[in-house]
């Protein structure tokens, strides 16, 4: 009787342990997915991105790319950034967020923060 209520304990345990690693793995998986190998979207200085209700469009002066980027709240939000070439060295992901209103705006040089590095962005806006 002993050792058949032991063996209840002991899968209750395992269960309990399985659940628990199930829930850390859908945790950790979105995170992991994330950080596979995918290929950058690149982009020109042809390339508006567009905020239709705040009448403003974004564009770089230069040549680019980002792994991904999506409009929401009227805000451009744009990650892991580079902008003519220049890449912050070992730089995990970082995300740019931008938003304007009524005008033009163009991003002539941009880097991202790294440790305690200073991030920088210049721009220049018309309208």
């Amino acid at each position: 009787m002993v050792e058949m209520e032991s063996k209840r304990v002991i899968a209750k345990d395992a269960c309990k342990i399985c659940f628990t690693i199930f829930l850390i793995s859908l945790l950790v998986l979105p995170a992991v997915l994330a950080q596979d190998d995918t290929e950058p979207t690149v982009f020109t200085p042809q390339d508006q991105f567009i905020i239709p209700e705040y009448n403003t469009s974004i564009n770089f002066a230069s040549n680019g790319s980002y792994v991904y980027t999506n409009l929401e709240n009227s805000t451009w939000r744009f990650q892991n950034l580079i902008v003519d070439n220049y890449v912050t060295p070992n730089a995990s992901t970082w995300y740019l967020r931008m938003s304007a209103l009524d005008c033009n705006v163009t991003i002539t040089s941009y880097c991202a923060p790294y440790t305690n590095e200073d991030a920088w962005i210049n721009y220049t806006v018309t309208g």
